[in-house]
């Protein structure tokens, strides 16, 4: 393709680069702590003129109209859960060998 084809060709796919950026960017932004803290600023901007501080947010819900951030909110509530679940189980199976060998090291002094 040459002449305005290509130049059209071109222009479009630096336009679909630009909007997977911006989607990338705000995908990044939802979990970035700096954009978290400059929301409590603000927050705390509108509310200290009530009387009100607030200390920290968390993110308890997100209804995006972007699927594709959806599916990555989803990936990582699914993550941390699988991820609290390896722990608890860590910690079971430890707290388990700490109970075995305690009553091996007992049973021995009998």
């Amino acid at each position: 393709a040459h002449g305005h084809a290509a130049m059209a060709a071109r222009i479009e796919g630096d336009k679909q680069q630009r909007s997977e950026q911006v989607e990338m960017e705000g995908r990044k932004q939802l979990f970035d702590r700096d954009q978290l803290n400059n929301s409590v600023h603000h927050a705390n901007e509108i509310c200290q003129k009530y009387g009100v501080r607030i200390l920290s947010m968390n993110l308890i819900s997100a209804s995006p109209s972007d699927p594709g951030l959806l599916d990555a909110l989803s990936q990582g509530a699914v993550a941390t859960v699988a991820a609290e679940q390896v722990e608890t189980s860590a910690r079971g199976q430890a707290q388990a060998l700490l109970l075995t060998a305690r009553a091996e090291a007992d049973a021995a002094k009998i």
